[in-house]
């Protein structure tokens, strides 16, 4: 069975199972955007502090508080968030919040409300009931030397998709549809540092079956740092979307295998206008950055001739994956419910390249929005800086957060975590793993005030 991360929206969290079978292969991941080559963070859902006033949808679609839902109005309050954040709620900010909860799933300030939204101003939809149908949508992505496509596999029959893509400086961009054989029409804008694309009347996408090419969004300079993604199915239901970034080297066709089956893919897609690699990562078989039929022929010397395996491109790398809602409030309210109350990390190791770790309870404010924590990985040493992630409220929690080290060849190592909540006097959590002799592990280290006090004594 394919071992396969997924990272989803906020809130959920990475899941890693099963293995190679004992096949000289590897796993790795696109890296982060930042370092220089590929990753997109999906968001379906920024959680934001605000009172229970978001669990109630009397007033949901009436953003201006005028007591007439859905008018233009609210939607172009609900854009301008996207464009400048909770400026954008000038009148009463909480009711306003609360009010964008379309899809009545409980989270406020989503990519799947303002796509609800926007196909019930265009009257392609009625408000959903409180608990929508949902459907998986695998995300995958590809660069060519100035653009990105965005293929996507569906469970069921998808509506409507709506993406933002955000860059570090103003965006000059185009964007095609790849997928012609439906009645696809398709919407461009651009406001402050993002793009936005809407694709509607995508009822004649098959689902099932392979990655669908769907959008080519062509940009000069500066690559896409985000992307926010929702899908609405066609029956009515709220798609749940996941970015798909792991693969197997070799395995072009992303079957889960490397046979020959992956050389005729490749074949096709070189010669014949065969689709595209789900992960043109993959189809660098023999590690010399480029995808031809060099790497068909490597794959056919690896499985008839006992040739080499797929090659370990690359320096080890590292990335947050997934992270946990808040485990613990203050006075107890949290969204989930810690472990222990212990700091800890844990860590396995697959013996092939790929190392996975855990911080676990990690102490950060209530409200981080965003998650930028870094990994490093020099001289014997993996540093985890979680320094950088912000915080807008008065409170902390503690929080569970997934990370991928990629490329890291069996060794010993220092594995240490830049903290936020950890006082100058205690014990760092720093630790050091043999990653042969004991694969998997962790280590923990207890500490006695807010927030891990809080979760200690039960409140």
């Amino acid at each position: 069975m394919k071992e396969r991360s997924v990272r989803a929206g906020l809130g959920e969290r990475a899941v890693h199972n099963g293995n190679n079978q004992g096949r000289n292969v590897m796993r790795t991941r696109k890296e982060s955007i930042r370092s220089g080559t590929a990753a997109i963070i999906v968001a379906m859902a920024m959680l934001f502090c605000v009172s229970s006033v978001t669990a109630q949808w009397e007033n949901r679609g009436d953003l201006n508080l005028n007591g007439l839902p859905f008018e233009l109005v609210d939607l172009a309050i609900f854009a301008d968030y996207w464009a400048i954040g909770l400026p954008a709620f000038t009148i009463d900010l909480e009711p306003q919040i609360a009010a964008t909860d379309i899809n009545m799933d409980g989270l406020v300030l989503t990519v799947a409300d303002y796509v609800m939204m926007i196909r019930i101003e265009m009257g392609a939809g009625d408000p959903p009931p409180a608990d929508p149908d949902t459907f998986v949508v695998s995300f995958t992505y590809n660069y060519t030397d100035s653009s990105l496509i965005v293929s996507a596999r569906f469970d069921e029959i998808p509506a409507a998709m709506y993406m933002d893509f955000d860059f570090d400086t103003y965006p000059t961009f185009t964007a095609r549809l790849l997928y012609t054989d439906g009645a696809i029409s398709m919407g461009t804008a651009g406001y402050g540092w993002a793009a936005s694309l809407l694709v509607t009347g995508m009822n004649n996408l098959p689902p099932g079956g392979g990655y669908q090419p769907l959008v080519e969004m062509v940009y000069q300079d500066d690559k896409p740092t985000t992307i926010r993604a929702a899908v609405q199915g066609a029956a009515g239901g709220v798609g749940r979307v996941e970015l798909d970034t792991t693969f197997i080297v070799g395995d072009v066709n992303d079957d889960g295998n490397i046979n020959v089956g992956d050389a005729v893919y490749m074949v096709n897609w070189i010669f014949r206008s065969g689709p595209l690699p789900p992960h043109l990562e993959a189809a660098d078989v023999n590690c010399d950055l480029a995808r031809n039929v060099g790497d068909a022929v490597y794959i056919v010397n690896y499985v008839f001739r006992s040739g080499p395996g797929p090659v370990l491109c690359g320096p080890p790398s590292g990335e947050l994956t997934a992270h946990s809602d808040c485990l613990t409030m203050e006075k107890g309210d949290g969204d989930g419910q810690a472990a222990s109350a212990d700091d800890c990390i844990e860590y396995q190791y697959d013996g092939r390249g790929t190392l996975l770790l855990r911080h676990a309870n990690a102490g950060l404010n209530c409200c981080p929005g965003q998650f930028p924590a870094t990994v490093t990985i020099a001289d014997g040493m993996i540093t985890i800086d979680e320094s950088p992630i912000p915080g807008n409220c008065p409170c902390l929690c503690l929080f569970d957060l997934d990370f991928i080290v990629t490329n890291l060849q069996p060794g010993t190592y220092q594995l240490f975590i830049i903290e936020q909540c950890v006082q100058p006097e205690d014990h760092p959590l720093v630790t050091t793993i043999n990653l042969v002799s004991a694969p998997s592990g962790s280590f923990c280290v207890p500490r006695g005030y807010y927030p891990w006090q809080d979760m200690r004594d039960g409140h």
